[in-house]
């Protein structure tokens, strides 16, 4: 057994229940779970500008403007 070897069956030893080189265990699953969750956020986010930014535009709706206002306030400064 060379040194190489050695230092990795000790690694293995000293952590056995990681089971990987860095110290980690990340299945894909956990990456495309990780990558749903983000991509729902930016659509939701994108959702909430996109549609406060139409009701900008067309403001004759019969919006109260204290709420309007508020809620501009909040997402856009």
């Amino acid at each position: 057994m060379d040194k190489k070897q050695k230092i990795k069956k000790e690694f293995y030893e000293h952590c056995q229940c990681c089971g990987s080189d860095l110290g980690m265990n990340i299945n894909d699953i956990d990456l495309n779970l990780f990558g749903v969750i983000m991509a729902l956020m930016i659509l939701i986010s994108f959702g909430f500008f996109v549609l406060f930014g139409v009701l900008s535009l067309f403001s004759f709706f019969q919006i109260n403007n204290e709420i309007f206002t508020t809620l501009i306030y909040i997402f856009f400064y």
